[in-house]
Parts: C-alpha cells; sequence; structure tokens
C-alpha cells in the first residue's frame, strides 16, 4: 500500500509540474499524536446476526490498529437503525469499550444515514461534550450496507460539513451492493475519494484492514489556485484557505529544479493570496504552500510552476572575491553614460541589502568591508544614469573567508565506568563557526598535567557530538576541554571540565541451579566497560568460610558475564565468589552467590550390609548409611532385594530413611538366601550393593530370658517351637557339678512362649539350665544359659583371727574370709567390735572388702581386750565370730634428744639423753647406712638408763650417711627418724707437681700441676714469698699459675705453694728458688 501511495503521488506531481493545475498529495500521517475516534455501526435488518458480529469485529481490529501503542486515544460507538441505539461515549478504558461493544444489542429495523450523523454532532464531538479534548485528532466511522431513503442529499451534505468544521474526518464504509455512493461520498470529508470505501462484504473489509488503516492515517492539504507572473522579479500566489484544522501561518515555498525550497516566507492565517518579490529575470520556479496548525504542518500542496519575464538592460558585473574574511572585492564593466554605482551586498538569499556601497562614475571596482566571515552573500550592481536606474546586474554569489571558530557549547562528561568517560557537547554556535567546522578536537588530562594525555578528533558531520575514552586510570579525576577545528586552524577551548572516573567495583555474582552437577554463573560488571576485561578468578567453596578452589575464567567467558560451571556433586551448596582482572587492575572480591545442585540417584549402595539370624525362619538386616559425599541427596528409602538364587530377585521390600535395619520373616528353614540392598533418593535409585548370603537355622528352641526371682528361685521363659512338642524338660545343675536335675514341664502350645519357675536352690550359686522340647522327631536343646541366685546374709562368721600387741596403746587384727559355701554372695565388708573391761563395743569400725586386716590405736597400756567380727553381703550382716583376747604391751621408752657430730675425717659422734623414761632400756643400736638398702656400720655405745654415747671412724670421706638409732625396752622398741650427715673430705695429698718458672728483672711467673689426690672439688694454692727469711708476699689463687711482680732485679727469691681445700692446709708443701733477671 506505501509503494502504491509513494508512485501515485509522484505521478500527481508531475501532473502539476506541467499542468500548473491544483492537485492535492496526501502523504501518510502518524497515528500516534492524541487521537478521539467514534464509531457508528449499522444494526438494521438487512444484515444477519452473523454479519453484525463480524461488523462488531471490524470496528475492534480497526480500533485496536489504530491506536496499537497509543496511551492517548479516547474511543466510543453507538448502533443505528432509524433510531440510536447502545452509545458508548469516548472512553479512555479500550478494554471497557471492546466489552461494551461485545455486548452491543442488534436491532434489525430500518436504515437512516442522517441519524447517527446528527447525534455524533449533537452529542460527541461537541463542546458541550467533557469527554472531547480540543487538542486531539477526530475521526469518525460511519459503517453501513444500505441508504437512506428518507434523508435529502443535501442534509446528509450539510450536517457532515458541520461536522468538518470542528475538525472531525468522516470515514465512510460501505458494505455491500445495496449502499449508496453518492450519498457516502458526501458525508465523507474531502476529498472524498480519500475518505470513501467500499468492501463487496464484512469479510473483504476484515481482509483489508491494513489498507483502511493507510487511508485513515491522512490529513488535507493546501489548494494552491493559481501563480500570477507581474514582472520579471516579482509573481503573485493564490490558495483556497485551509479549514480542517486551526491554521497559524502559511509557509510559501519557492524551488528551482524541483530542489528544496530556495526562497521561503511565512504568511499571515488570514490571508489566501502572497506576492513575492526580488526573484530573478527569467527563472523558472516552482511553488507550494503549507499550514502550519495546531495538529502540526500539513504536507505539501499541488505544485504550480512559473516562470519570471525577462529582465531590461543592465550592468554585468564580472568577478566578486572575498579577499579576507570580512573583506571582498567586486568588478563590473562600465555602463558608460556617466553612470554612477551603487553595489548592494545581501545576505545570500536575501531581499534586503545589508551593505550599499556607491562607486563614482567611470569606476570598474570596489571594495566591501565590514562582513561576516564564512558568510554566503549575494553581490549586484545598478547602473545610476540620468534616465534613472537600471535593472540589477546579474548577482554573484560568494562566500567569505573563513576565521578561526568560536568554542562549542554545552561541554559535559559522564563517567562510564571506572576507565571510560563519554564526553558530549553541542557544535560551536552558527554565528561563530567562521568556516566549515571539519573536526572537533577534545584534550582529556589528569588535573596537574599540563598536555593532553588524550587527544581526540570527531567528524565533525557525525551526530551526536560525542566521544568515548577509554583506558582510564581508576578513581582520578580529569580535566577535559574542546575547541573547533575549520579551515582557518584551531578555535577557542571550551572552559575546563572535571570529572572524576569511578573506583573499579565488585561485580553482582548470582548462582542458579541448572542440574544435578552444573550451576549457572552471572555476573554484571559495575561501571567497567567490556573492552578493559582480560580475565578473572572464580573461587570455590561447600560452606561460607571453608577451604577455597580457584578457577581461572577466560577472557571470552569473563566477557559473556554467564559461565556453566560442572562437576559439581548432587545434592550440594556451593558458594562463589568472583574477581576480574582488568586493564586497570583487578576489581575488588564479588559478594558471595551460593546454589545447591539438585539432587541425583545415589552413586553408591549402603555400607556394612550384614545378615543376623532371629529365628529359623526370620533374619535381621542391618546396614549403614551410603557414605555422605555417594548420597547425592537425601535418602528416602531402601529397598532390599531377596531370592535363594545369587542372580535373581524373587522378593523386594522396601524400608523408609531413617531406619538402618529390617526383620525378613517368612523364610524356610535351613535355606541359603541371598540379600542386596539399594538407597533411593527422590530422583531414582542408586547400584545395589554386593550380594550377602545366609543359611537359615533349623529349628531352636531360644530361652527368651533367665533371672534370679530370689536367693533360692530362678524364673525363665523360652519361644514354643512351631513344631509338634510333646513336652519340655527343664535340666539344671549347679556350677561345679555334673549333677543334673530334670524337671518335667507340659506347657500350652498355643502361646508364643512359655515360662517356669525353679524353686529351692541355694543363695548366690551360678546354675546353668538347658530347656529341651521333647517331639516325635526327636529333642530339641536350647543354647545352654547360666544365671546366679540372689545374695542373702551370711550363715557363718570369719575364721582365723589374730590379735597382735603392737605397743602399749595398739593391736593389729586380721582374719580369714568366711567359709565359701557360707557366704551366701559376695562379702563387701566387716564390722569388727573391740571390748574393753566394760563389755560392750568400745571401738566399733568398719572395714572394707578385700582388705582382712585392720589397726586399732588409742588403747591403754597393759590391758585386755575382747575381738569379734561379723561379715557383710549386699543382702545383710551374718553373725558375729567368737571373742579372740589380746592385752597391750607396757610403756615403750621415750625419744632421747639425739646429737650427732661429724668431725675431721670419717669420725662421728652420737650422743643421746632421755627427756622421758617410759621404761627400762635395755639396748641402744646406732646405724650408720649410706642408705635403707645398704649394710649398717655401727657405732658402739655406751649407755645408762637416761643417756648414752658412742662413735665410729670407719666411714668413707666426704660421703652422705643417714643415722638410725633403735631404743629396745620391754615396753617395745623405738626406732628414731634417720639423722642425715656429711663426712668431711681428708686433706690434699701430695704435693704440687711439674712445677715450671720464668722471670724477668721485676718479675716471676709460675705454673704446676694439681696434687695427685686432692680430695675436695674446692682446692686452692697459697703461694708464699720470701726473701732472707722473710715472708714478703702471699697469693691465693684457684689457677695453676701465678704472676709475682713488683720484685727486685737480679735477687733469689724462695716460693713456697701450700694446697689447701675445705678441711685445711695439706702438710705436703713446695718450696723452689727463683731468681728475677739482672737489671741493665
Amino acid at each position: 500500500m506505501r509503494i502504491l501511495s509513494t508512485v501515485t503521488t509522484i505521478l500527481l506531481l508531475f501532473t502539476a509540474i506541467f499542468s500548473q493545475q491544483s492537485t492535492a498529495i496526501i502523504p501518510e500521517l502518524d497515528c500516534s499524536q492524541p487521537i478521539d475516534i467514534f464509531f457508528a455501526l449499522d444494526a438494521s435488518d438487512s444484515l444477519t446476526q452473523e454479519e453484525f458480529t463480524l461488523e462488531k469485529t471490524l470496528v475492534i481490529q480497526l480500533l485496536q490498529r489504530l491506536i496499537d501503542g497509543n496511551r492517548d486515544a479516547n474511543a466510543g460507538f453507538l448502533t443505528f437503525t432509524q433510531v440510536i441505539n447502545n452509545v458508548q461515549n469516548l472512553e479512555s478504558n479500550l478494554l471497557l469499550v471492546q466489552f461494551a461493544l461485545n455486548n452491543a444489542v442488534f436491532d434489525r429495523e430500518g436504515t437512516s444515514l442522517l441519524a447517527p450523523i446528527t447525534y455524533v454532532y449533537d452529542n460527541i464531538f461537541s463542546p458541550g461534550n467533557a469527554d472531547l479534548r480540543g487538542n486531539s485528532r477526530k475521526l469518525f466511522f460511519l459503517i453501513t450496507d444500505g441508504e437512506d431513503q428518507d434523508s435529502t442529499l443535501m442534509q446528509l451534505t450539510d450536517i457532515s460539513r458541520l461536522l468538518e468544521e470542528r475538525n472531525v474526518t468522516i470515514i465512510t464504509l460501505g458494505i455491500g451492493t445495496l449502499t449508496s455512493t453518492v450519498q457516502l461520498s458526501e458525508i465523507a470529508t474531502r476529498p472524498h475519494e480519500q475518505n470513501l470505501l467500499l468492501f463487496s462484504d464484512l469479510n473483504e473489509a476484515l481482509a483489508n484492514i491494513s489498507s483502511i488503516i493507510d487511508r485513515t492515517c491522512t490529513i488535507p492539504v493546501v489548494t494552491l489556485e493559481s501563480v500570477t507572473v507581474e514582472s520579471s522579479t516579482s509573481v503573485t500566489i493564490t490558495w483556497t484557505p485551509y479549514t480542517f484544522a486551526t491554521v497559524s501561518s502559511y509557509k510559501i515555498c519557492l524551488t528551482l529544479e524541483m530542489r528544496e525550497c530556495n526562497i521561503s516566507f511565512h504568511v499571515d492565517p488570514t490571508s489566501s493570496s502572497f506576492t513575492v518579490d526580488d526573484l530573478v529575470p527569467n527563472t523558472l520556479y516552482s511553488v507550494s504552500v503549507f499550514a502550519v496548525t495546531d495538529l502540526g504542518v500539513t504536507p505539501t500542496s499541488n505544485i504550480i510552476q512559473a516562470m519570471t519575464s525577462e529582465m531590461s538592460v543592465q550592468p554585468t558585473i564580472l568577478t566578486a572575491e572575498s579577499l579576507l574574511f570580512n573583506l571582498i572585492q567586486a568588478t563590473w564593466l562600465d555602463y558608460g553614460s556617466g553612470a554612477s554605482y551603487e553595489v548592494c551586498v545581501r545576505l545570500s538569499g536575501a531581499n534586503t541589502c545589508v551593505q550599499n556601497v556607491s562607486a563614482a562614475a567611470g569606476s570598474t571596482m570596489t571594495f566591501i568591508s565590514g562582513l561576516e566571515a564564512y558568510t554566503f552573500y549575494d553581490v549586484s550592481i545598478v547602473a545610476i544614469t540620468a534616465q534613472g536606474r537600471s535593472q540589477p546586474s546579474n548577482t554573484i554569489t560568494l562566500r567569505t573567508a573563513a576565521n578561526r571558530p568560536g568554542a562549542p557549547a554545552s561541554l559535559n562528561a559522564t563517567a562510564q565506568s571506572a576507565i571510560e568517560l563519554t564526553i558530549t557537547w553541542t557544535e560551536t554556535p552558527i554565528e561563530q563557526h567562521f568556516g566549515v567546522i571539519v573536526e572537533y578536537l577534545v584534550c582529556i588530562r589528569v588535573v596537574g598535567e599540563e598536555s593532553c594525555d588524550f587527544t581526540l578528533m570527531h567528524n565533525a558531520t557525525d551526530m551526536p557530538f560525542q566521544v568515548t575514552q577509554s583506558d582510564l586510570e581508576p578513581n582520578t579525576t580529569y580535566s577535559i576541554r574542546v575547541r573547533a577545528i575549520n579551515e582557518a586552524g584551531s578555535g577557542l577551548y571550551t572552559d575546563n571540565l572535571y570529572i572524576s572516573t569511578e573506583p573499579l567495583q565488585a561485580v553482582q555474582l548470582t548462582a542458579e541451579t541448572e542440574s544435578e552437577n552444573i550451576i549457572r554463573l552471572t555476573w554484571s560488571a559495575v561501571n567497567l566497560p567490556s573492552s578493559s576485561i582480560i580475565n578473572g578468578v572464580l573461587a570455590v567453596s561447600e560452606s561460607p568460610d571453608g577451604a577455597v578452589s580457584y578457577f581461572s575464567i577466560s577472557q571470552a567467558d569473563a566477557l559473556l558475564n554467564e559461565l556453566d560451571v560442572a562437576g559439581f556433586r548432587p545434592a550440594t551448596t556451593y558458594y562463589f565468589t568472583l574477581k576480574l582482572n582488568t586493564t586497570s587492575g583487578i576489581t575488588p572480591e564479588s559478594n558471595q552467590a551460593n546454589a545447591t545442585t539438585d539432587e541425583g540417584e545415589p552413586s553408591g549402595a549402603p555400607t556394612n550390609f550384614s545378615a543376623e539370624a532371629v529365628s529359623n525362619t526370620s533374619v535381621l538386616l542391618t546396614w549403614g548409611e551410603v557414605e555422605e559425599d555417594l548420597r547425592n541427596g537425601v535418602i528416602i528409602n531402601y529397598t532390599i532385594c531377596y531370592s535363594i538364587s545369587e542372580n535373581s530377585c524373587d522378593n523386594e521390600t522396601v524400608v523408609n530413611a531413617p531406619l538402618l535395619e529390617s526383620t525378613i520373616d517368612g523364610l524356610e528353614p535351613g535355606t541359603m538366601y541371598y540379600f542386596q540392598i539399594r538407597a533411593s533418593t527422590a530422583v531414582g535409585v542408586g547400584p545395589s550393593s554386593d550380594s550377602i548370603s545366609h543359611i537359615t537355622s533349623t529349628p531352636v528352641l531360644v530361652i527368651v530370658y533367665i533371672r534370679a526371682d530370689s536367693y533360692s528361685s530362678i524364673d525363665l521363659a523360652w519361644e514354643n517351637l512351631q513344631v509338634t512338642v510333646t513336652g519340655y524338660e527343664i535340666i539344671i545343675r549347679e556350677e561345679g557339678s555334673t549333677d543334673e536335675v530334670v524337671i518335667q514341664y507340659n506347657s500350652p502350645t498355643d502361646v508364643p512362649e512359655s515360662s517356669y519357675i525353679i524353686t529351692g536352690l541355694e543363695p548366690y550359686t551360678l546354675y546353668y539350665v538347658i530347656v529341651r522340647a521333647v517331639t516325635p522327631e526327636g529333642n530339641i536343646n536350647s543354647t545352654e544359659r547360666s544365671v546366679r541366685t540372689n545374695e542373702t546374709f551370711p550363715d557363718s562368721s570369719v575364721t582365723n583371727i589374730t590379735a597382735t600387741a603392737v605397743n602399749s596403746s595398739t593391736i593389729t587384727l586380721s582374719w580369714d574370709e568366711v567359709m565359701e559355701g557360707d557366704r551366701n554372695g559376695v562379702i563387701t565388708a566387716y564390722d569388727v567390735c573391740v571390748e574393753g573391761a566394760g563389755g560392750s563395743c568400745d571401738i566399733l569400725l568398719t572395714v572394707y572388702a578385700p582388705d582382712r586386716q585392720v589397726s586399732i590405736s588409742g588403747l591403754i597400756n597393759e590391758t585386755e581386750y575382747s575381738v569379734i567380727i561379723r561379715a557383710y553381703t549386699s543382702a545383710g550382716a551374718g553373725p558375729f565370730s567368737q571373742q579372740v583376747l589380746v592385752t597391750t604391751l607396757p610403756l615403750a621408752p621415750g625419744e632421747p634428744d639425739v646429737e650427732v657430730t661429724v668431725e675431721n675425717g670419717p669420725l662421728v659422734t652420737i650422743n643421746g639423753t632421755f627427756s622421758q623414761v617410759g621404761g627400762p632400756v635395755s639396748d641402744v643400736t646406732v646405724c650408720v647406712r649410706l642408705s635403707e638398702a645398704t649394710e649398717c656400720v655401727n657405732i658402739t655405745i655406751d649407755s645408762d638408763v637416761v643417756m648414752f654415747t658412742g662413735n665410729t671412724d670407719g666411714l668413707e670421706p666426704n660421703t652422705d650417711y643417714e643415722v638410725v638409732t633403735t631404743i629396745v625396752g620391754p615396753g617395745g622398741t623405738t626406732v628414731l627418724d634417720p639423722v642425715l650427715i656429711t663426712t668431711l673430705p681428708e686433706l690434699p695429698e701430695g704435693p704440687v707437681e711439674n712445677i715450671e718458672s720464668e722471670s724477668s728483672t721485676t718479675s716471676i711467673f709460675l705454673n704446676w700441676t694439681e696434687p695427685a689426690s686432692p680430695n675436695d672439688d674446692n682446692l686452692t694454692f697459697y703461694i708464699s714469698i720470701t726473701l732472707e727469711g722473710v715472708v714478703i708476699d702471699t697469693i691465693e689463687t684457684t689457677d695453676t699459675e701465678v704472676e709475682i711482680s713488683g720484685l727486685d732485679s737480679n735477687t733469689v727469691y724462695n716460693i713456697t705453694i701450700t694446697p689447701s681445700n675445705s678441711v685445711g692446709n695439706s702438710t705436703d708443701v713446695t718450696t723452689i728458688a727463683v731468681a728475677t733477671e739482672q737489671g741493665i
């Protein structure tokens, strides 16, 4: 449809050019502007119900297409026969309009076209309609399949033109062969052929929705009536006033050779004609008219061509050239006849001279200054003679030279990212171009730098004026300025604009589960161009703070902002962070994103699968969970498969998690079974475990429980066999005995288990019990079970009590256990009763087993005591024993005050004095020993009742000893605490050896070796210097060398060296004579 419309326009245009007739050229109009649409639908009886439904469908589709994407559209409708029905006023809610239209009622009466037009004029496109908008495009569709036989053509025409005066475009749609083309043509808005559409039926109309839209979205144009040539330089243009919208002005356009407007004027909206002067003589002009309305500028009118007449004789201007950007030179041929000249310089295309320069008669050249740079000027000359002014000469159009341009305007910059700035500006004001601006130079520099860090060139013909610079430093302030360049050179810079790049920011990371082992990562780089990304580093862990694995992301993947990462375990949560390596550094670590992979089938079987017999017909199966990293999700159940054939699965049972055991019943006794198990998640079943086998047992009699009922009875129960049993025998024997007691018992067989209490047993005795089932096929014995009867108190007391007096106040007691057969349990403790002269327990104490001895102190010396003892089990105490008598000893001697003296050499003296005599002293023994485990060196003691003394010299010198004194008397023996001593060392033995000497005039140097037996670590040497029998100096040293100074030269000194230790000086001394050197 658009191709046809364009071709039609071209044909009409050429027709207008060559015929100089008025022809409307109607291009398409944008229907997305504010629009009010109203439909009138024929509901007369010439239509069927199906056709009326098609008519409503046509309107709905027209409405949807006309307002497609338009948020500023109102619509309404009515149905008509000879009267008006189903009215829906203009409404912005188009869904409501469609709903009302779908529910419109089919009336089935005659047809009146005058009725809907009149109603729309009075009520819809009426100033009184509050829903009508003044600034909207107004369309009225009239759809009918009939003819109005009651209204005149004049009535229909008049009411339609009244609607047009309200700027309403009427579009008529005739359906079928019964319509009146004349009526519909007069109703339609002019040009009628544009707004009248005829279709054979409604289906054809529906099929041509697009052509209806194309025909509808147009506006009328101005009609150009005539162009009259007035002279060689002027024409008068006449047109029909435009009535389809409110006109603010008319635009007159004159073109040469069918190009764009060379000459244009805006004319008052009340005018319908205009005279254009200062045209070029003998020139063909194409003339057209536009209306500037409140709805916009109309398309071009029809075009009329007119040729201006020839001019009279005139001067001839030869040249005009620009010497400077504001100066031109004009030359011409002399007109003769004493003519002077007037040179007119006009802005190109203008009618008024910006400068009139006079030139004297006979002149053929002049200069015109004060012009604008790089501006087109028209230059012509008029000769002035006595006869008057000639026609203007030919016009020469030229442009003044260029000048450096002014600064661009509206400089702005936006930080696109951490490394990228986008810089925009508007062109240098046109009046400051001063030439053809060919490009713009953008200077970018870090604040503080003198020269441009980046220089960008932008072609002046490329719009918009915008450049983008990457590879900048993040978080850095830059200074930006721009200047224009024309043929005259570079112009002024703009003022500096300061802007900072963004700091590098972390990417925004998200994670999304794709499958059981794939997670999709997506990220967005904030303020970071893709061109700066080099690669990335992805950190992956299985907990927010867990161990991290790092993976490199290639540049290609990093630029995609999306990556599917595979190889994960099912049903596992993974945590991710991302850093991008860019040309400007590494971004901070991203937010931590996480995702949990979907569950999968288990990749492993349950562990530790085992079978244990429960009975001869049932097996207890137990297993462990699938290893955690093989579960691949939440285990919901376990499937057990079993069969008597190893490689088949005849039976299955399902056990819900978290149970880890199951009892399989109903098996055949004495049969080999094979078992396998596998685990399931919600996704599916995992692999089976290795097969295990189990042989069910032959019938076994199982004792359910056996326990002591008292100290003389046992209670037991057993499972009744599922075979014929004629009776049961209970066989019992005591530990250590081979004698068996057999108890006959007939148990009922209709109960699951039987029980029996065995009485008359011994206390705390271990018994072994077997239950035997007597069957026709033979006896079936249970496993032998053991049980011990409960404890009771002992039947007898302890034996072999021994009581010993230790001293005057202490006795010791010991005893043997109660006879084994009388204990009746485990002996836990003993009561010990010590009775004095009073006959009652003066001392009662408890001794806990296994101890069977005790020491009792605090008794009275030389007193007889009676001792009785009884034993305890957990059940209570047994009887007391027979009494045992014991008498305490007399008082023992008191402890003496002892003094031990260590004398020179290995000599020890001991002196002791008794402060209290506890009894006669019969013996005093003093033992000197290295330790408790070594033999004594006894000291010979002289003693009497109150004191003793003794000494020994048979000890080792410089050795640690302990001295132990023992006092013996009738009342006992007293052993004193050891006294620790150290014997003294002996004196050094032997003189010093290997004495060497050196001398000078005033000193002597000696050195020697130690004696053979120093006998002490604290060895010291005393050096005595004697001159003529007088000791003149003494030196003490622990070294084996000494220097003696301050001596006289050439003199003999006697020097004595005496070894000494902590005991004293050795008797072995050494004396040598040494002479000093003779002086000079």
